[in-house]
């Protein structure tokens, strides 16, 4: 009776399996075969990427404790008349409009009265999205939006050049390149190991995106005991069909976190944004797995494989070099070690 009991379960198992594998949908609608990695700062306020940090390290760290999510040093002073709450409104309402329009959230009346600049805005950032740009060219698409916001509101010109988010980093030895090191090749591992998580955001920008994360989060929670945020190591870039030009990124491994607002560090500070990984531990994007089988019969390589352990630690790199190895017969495409918020 025992093995009869086990043999209705493992059967009632397999048949849920091939069940949820065709519900799976291994279209370019899924955002885990067509993740918008978003290289501009601004440009979204569903994710963060991560500059100038190891993949490794971040999780080793994440799992036995809490990081702070870290915006870039402050400019020595800003413009004045951008910092005005009529500029800001003005600007944080294009950026909204701009989303809304790029998501289809837009009736058609409402279309037909956006401004020309914010039409131009995401024309030139759909097309800099893909062809995954670097962020010095997001920057670029972002001050002609400003200047057309400072025409509109009688400011004049922008007689001084204020650096941009690329070159301030680069001024306070951050790297803003989204590709990330592997953990043999950091020269000061020191930098690496302290309890911060360095983003390409200025405070205000910062400071918008993370309460609209820990928003999500918590809404999530609250409404479904849900919860969606998650920390993705690692994209695939990749062509649907080689005759395409558009490149697709889905996220290879995905670890579960929250985000909790601390208290500022002193009065009138801005706050403290930490996250902490929780649930089960690291795990393969199952979707993009099964994508990858029955479009290109690619197989990946089984994370739970030994070779890819380190006693309690997951051996990122290795695996994301082992992936590398499984698609090496796609000329185009190659393994991005991004990571996202």
């Amino acid at each position: 009776m025992s093995e009869y009991n086990f043999d209705i379960k493992d059967l009632v198992g397999k048949k849920l399996e091939f069940l949820r594998k065709k519900l799976i949908d291994l279209t370019m609608r899924n955002n885990q075969l067509n993740f918008k990695v978003k290289s501009g700062n601004k440009r979204s306020t569903s994710t963060i990427r991560i500059v100038d940090e190891v993949p490794e390290i971040i999780f080793e760290k994440i799992k036995n404790g809490k990081m702070e999510l870290k915006p870039l040093p402050n400019l020595p002073e800003t413009p004045e008349d951008e910092n005005t709450p009529k500029f800001k409104n003005e600007y944080q309402l294009s950026l909204s409009i701009a989303e809304r329009l790029e998501e289809n959230e837009l009736e058609d009346e409402e279309k037909e009265k956006i401004e020309p600049e914010i039409l131009q805005y995401v024309e030139n950032k759909t097309a800099a999205e893909e062809r995954n740009a670097e962020s010095e060219e997001f920057e670029k698409i972002d001050r002609v939006l400003k200047n057309a916001i400072r025409e509109k509101l009688n400011l004049g010109p922008l007689e001084e050049t204020y650096p941009s988010e690329t070159s301030w980093a680069k001024m306070n030895k951050i790297n803003p390149k989204y590709d990330l090191p592997l953990t043999k090749d950091i020269s000061d591992e020191r930098k690496y190991k302290d309890k911060y998580i360095q983003t390409l955001f200025f405070e205000d920008d910062w400071r918008r995106i993370c309460l609209n994360l820990k928003s999500k989060y918590s809404g999530s929670l609250n409404e479904t005991g849900v919860n969606n945020l998650r920390l993705a190591i690692g994209f695939l870039e990749y062509k649907s069909d080689e005759r395409e030009e558009r490149r697709y990124y889905a996220p290879i491994l995905f670890q579960e976190i929250k985000i909790d607002k601390e208290k500022p560090k002193k009065e009138g500070g801005p706050p403290i944004f930490t996250i902490t990984s929780i649930g089960d531990e690291i795990s393969l994007n199952k979707t993009l797995e099964l994508y990858l089988e029955k479009e290109h019969d690619i197989g990946l390589p089984n994370l739970s494989n030994e070779k890819y352990r380190n006693e309690d630690n997951i051996l990122i790199d290795k695996f994301l070099m082992d992936i590398e190895k499984a698609v090496s017969g796609k000329v185009s495409w190659k393994v991005r070690r991004y990571m996202n918020i």
